[in-house]
């Protein structure tokens, strides 16, 4: 029989290279059946419940600087803060700058294009808006240049090219520990159960700072090789293995806000177990 718990916020914790899922303890023993057979568990993350507050802007990124002119001549230099921005984000910063350097914002603007899923520059002469500092350009999916129009308002854009927002994160990955309660989790034989620890991989799908709730359809299950869990460390990764900074030190339960776990028996023939 199926054996399902869920962890909430106030049991996700944090160390040096893991979030800790603390949970109730669980017994889950191992046995072997009359005919010889060895009865096993396996565990799955069927659920999990994440924020998207992964900084996309950042001086690390090299991607916070967008300058203007009013004349052709004399630069201005925005600098935004350490963030989640998407594209409108990033207009609204920078109008809101450039209104308070005391210049006017409808003469330079920065807007996301919901149609192309990229973004459009519309400057009006003689203002300028240059991108050649740092990587903005790329964020926002348009080429590293100085746009400024020869006369009057003129809608600058990259056709074809989507604003990237996602700063790198092409894929989230849910790595499962070997070791649970400092105890190897995994049996000595897989018997066709996964030998990887990626336990799911998904994307960021909903919008900075919004709640993303994935269900799991394809569970990989992990052997269990003890006879009770009560902690289960969980590693979040991109593409490249590297863990994904999540934007808030020390306070990942704003982030990683509950995951659903369950725990299925298997039998495994004897010469398997």
């Amino acid at each position: 029989m199926d054996r399902y718990f869920g962890v909430n916020s106030g049991s996700v914790g944090q160390d040096a290279a893991n979030y800790i899922c603390t949970i109730p303890a669980m017994l889950v023993p191992r046995k072997t059946l009359r005919d010889g057979r060895k009865l096993r568990w396996g565990l799955a993350v069927q659920k999990v419940f994440f924020f998207n507050t992964t900084p996309n802007v950042s001086v690390a990124l090299g991607n916070n600087i967008i300058k203007y002119t009013v004349d052709g001549t004399t630069t201005q230099t925005i600098t935004v803060p350490q963030g989640n921005y998407d594209v409108t984000a990033i207009g609204s910063y920078f109008a809101n700058q450039v209104a308070f350097n005391g210049n006017d914002p409808t003469k330079a603007v920065i807007t996301y294009n919901a149609s192309t899923f990229g973004t459009d520059l519309t400057i009006t002469y003689p203002y300028t808006i240059d991108l050649t500092t740092g990587s903005m350009y790329d964020l926002l999916g348009l080429e590293q240049d100085i746009y400024q129009p020869l006369s009057g308002t003129v809608v600058f854009n990259n056709p074809g090219v989507q604003a990237n927002i996602t700063a790198g994160i092409n894929q989230i990955q849910f790595h499962m520990s070997d070791n649970i309660d400092n105890t190897s989790i995994r049996a000595s034989n897989q018997n066709a159960i996964t030998t990887s620890d990626v336990i799911y991989t998904t994307t960021y799908i909903a919008g900075p700072g919004i709640q993303q709730v994935d269900t799991i359809q394809n569970l990989v299950w992990i052997p269990l090789n003890v006879d009770s869990i009560s902690t289960i460390p969980i590693k979040i990764t991109n593409q490249a293995n590297s863990q994904i900074d999540f934007g808030q030190s020390g306070n990942y339960q704003n982030n990683i806000s509950a995951m659903e776990f369950i725990v299925r028996p298997f039998i495994l023939e004897p010469e398997l177990a």
